[in-house]
Order: C-alpha cells, then structure tokens, then sequence
C-alpha cells in the first residue's frame, strides 16, 4: 500500500519496519514449533529462509518453492533474479561459494587473472536442503577487482608518506537450467521430488527454463604490501 507502506498478504497486512503483521493470525497456532503460536510472526522471524504467501502460514525452502511454482506457472523464457532474491541470498550465505570466490581472489593476487568460470555442485549435508533442491549443479562466472584507497600524509615541507589500503570485491554470476529431463535411483528426497516432476513433465506440466543471478562479494579492507613509499 502506497500511502501507508504495509504490505497486503492476502489476509493480513505486514508492516516491514517493525518485521510483524498489524494484525492477529487467523490461526491460534501454526503447529510450526514455538513461534507457530505467535500470531503475529512473519515467516518464523526468518524471512530469508521461509515465505508467507497468504498470511496464515510459512512455508520452508523459498528459494525451492520459488523455482518450483516459476517452473510450474512460467513461460519457460530466461529468469534473472536480482541480488535481493532468495537465490542471492543463499548464495551471498553459502560457505562453498565463498570459498570459490576467495580461491579466485587469490589467484587474481599470485597472477594478475581476473575471470574465472567453471562448475559446482550444491549438496544436501553441506550447503542445506534449499539450495540443493533449487540448484544442485550450477555454472559460475567471476570477475575479481581491486580498489586502492591512499592516504597523503604530509610532515613537513618534504618529507611525505602515503598509507595505502586495498580491497577486493568480486562480480559472481550464477546460472543454471531447471529441468527434470531424467529418472534418477528413488533414494533420497531430492531424487524422488525430481521423478515426481519428471513425470508430471511427461505429462505436459511444468515449463524448464534458464535462469542467472548476479551479486557482489567484497573483502575488507586491508593494509597494501608496502604501505609507505
């Protein structure tokens, strides 16, 4: 809503700048733990991890749910999802992708290489359910840039001295197809889901569809090898 800045969540109001719902759930409880009985939590107080599509309730995996139901409702064209998405997000949090990142920026430190592509993987037991049942395989591209910050300082009429600082910030493109174009051993939950969608392709549900994501990964400031000159 314009005027007041709530959000309408198709039963309820949610008011972004104290994180709650101006009013009551509909349900007395959830039955989603402790915080199914708050009736005026938005999301478990997790928002990055879960969503609320209708007010009354949350629903786990939103980067899951979201692929999925673009899958099942979309027009198979080519989806970009901005670094606020859900996918961003799990990506910005993921160790592997920031070990991924830090082993370019390395790299770009020894030789001077500022592009690196290449595959991974995302796992159940490492990376978590959500970006394993949205993602899984993945292609990477990365640009690594560096910024130098230098600080004049002056003592004297001659003598001078600069501090230099240097950070690392890296572009990371993510990108994947989401398909279900193949049976896999009915064991474990990511492979039956995926027979399941399999099928329901076969029978004329669902649109697979290309899709990227773009964000940001930044160092912190650190001091440059020969800092004074």
């Amino acid at each position: 809503d314009t005027e007041t800045g709530f959000y309408y969540l198709q039963s309820r109001y949610y008011d972004p700048v104290i994180s709650r719902f101006i009013n009551a759930d509909s349900y007395g409880s959830t039955g989603q733990a402790f915080l199914g009985t708050n009736m005026f939590a938005y999301c478990g107080n997790n928002p990055i991890n879960n969503i609320d599509r209708t007010g009354c309730f949350m629903m786990p995996l939103a980067t899951a749910w979201e692929f999925l139901d673009t899958w099942f409702n979309g027009d198979g064209t080519i989806r970009f999802f901005n670094d606020k998405s859900n996918i961003a997000k799990r990506l910005k949090k993921s160790k592997k992708m920031k070990k991924i990142i830090n082993d370019a920026i390395e790299e770009y430190k020894k030789t001077g290489q500022k592009h690196f592509d290449g595959v991974g993987e995302f796992t159940k037991s490492e990376d978590g359910a959500d970006l394993y049942l949205s993602t899984q395989h993945f292609i990477y591209h990365i640009t690594v840039l560096q910024k130098i910050n230098i600080v004049d300082m002056k003592f004297g009429p001659v003598f001078q001295m600069y501090d230099r600082s240097i950070k690392y910030t890296a572009i990371v493109t993510v990108q994947d197809k989401y398909n279900f174009d193949e049976i896999r051993p009915w064991k474990g939950l990511g492979n039956i889901l995926n027979n399941m969608a399999y099928m329901l392709h076969e029978g004329g549900f669902g649109r697979d569809y290309e899709w990227f994501t773009v964000y940001t990964y930044a160092t912190d400031w650190i001091p440059y090898p020969n800092r004074s000159i």
